[in-house]
């Protein structure tokens, strides 16, 4: 064997390698960049439609709830909704059946009359502002009737029947906020109330919490309760700030808005 033949294999020489390990570096780190990119990418897009989600789901919960009321009322300090809602079911699963008439300023009133609830809608009812004390001719009060809710133009939400006094004469639990006659009260109904409690909305309804959207975004909802001539609609917007993770600390963007608008049910312009 010839020696000549022998070292004629070479190798990579010393500056060769150095711009191999260079070239195969940025590329490497160009990857990793390029990865956690889209890792990040990809996290703040499931979060936003992850909260997306949860606005729909308060949108659709409370648009059930106003479609089917007979009131509802709003405040913004705190922010609340409250829907008097009709038992349409009796006790034995089946329907009630819902009577019409017109009340004494024309409205058509609808009356489910769920006999297993003892709920009843009267328009005669007389309150005075500041008073507890709540009159009606027509309603036929008794002692059964305490504990059950009342609701109506100038009843703060949530107020029940606290003592019996008469067949035409009840003290509620809350004072009246106005003074009128011939109001609309729906009693026995079912009370349904949406609020904030720190990042989440709730729904109550007779006293049963519900959590129906909960994360770590913020939830900032504000509602409008319109009352025109034989129309009630409430106004919704419900807005978030979509949040993840950069560099270890929190980055919140600009979120979005949802709007919706809901007629209620018995409310409608004839």
């Amino acid at each position: 064997m010839k020696l000549s033949q022998i070292n004629n294999k070479k190798g990579f020489t010393l500056g060769e390698t150095m711009f191999a390990t260079a070239i195969s570096s940025v590329t490497l780190a160009a990857t990793l960049i390029a990865s956690i990119s889209l890792q990040k990418s990809f996290s703040a897009v499931d979060n936003y439609f992850a909260t997306q989600i949860q606005q729909i789901r308060i949108v659709d919960y409370l648009s059930r709830d106003v479609k089917c009321s007979y009131i509802v009322t709003s405040t913004t300090g705190p922010q609340t909704v409250t829907c008097t809602i009709p038992n349409y079911i009796q006790a034995n699963g089946t329907r009630s059946n819902p009577t019409l008439t017109t009340s004494g300023n024309g409205r058509i009133i609808v009356d489910y009359g769920n006999t297993d609830y003892s709920e009843r809608t009267v328009s005669d009812a007389v309150t005075t502002s500041g008073s507890a004390t709540l009159t009606s001719a027509s309603t036929d009060f008794t002692s059964s009737d305490v504990g059950k809710s009342i609701a109506g133009t100038g009843i703060p939400p949530g107020t029940t029947i606290q003592s019996y006094v008469s067949a035409t004469n009840v003290t509620l639990s809350s004072n009246a906020t106005a003074t009128a006659n011939s109001v609309e009260a729906v009693i026995g109904a079912s009370t349904v109330v949406y609020s904030i409690s720190g990042q989440s909305i709730q729904r109550t309804a007779n006293g049963v919490l519900t959590t129906i959207a909960s994360s770590t975004d913020n939830l900032l909802p504000s509602w409008l309760d319109v009352d025109l001539a034989n129309t009630e609609y409430l106004t919704t917007n419900i807005t978030f700030l979509p949040v993840f993770t950069s560099a270890g600390a929190a980055a919140e963007r600009s979120g979005t808005t949802i709007y919706s608008t809901t007629y209620l049910r018995n409310k409608r312009r004839g």
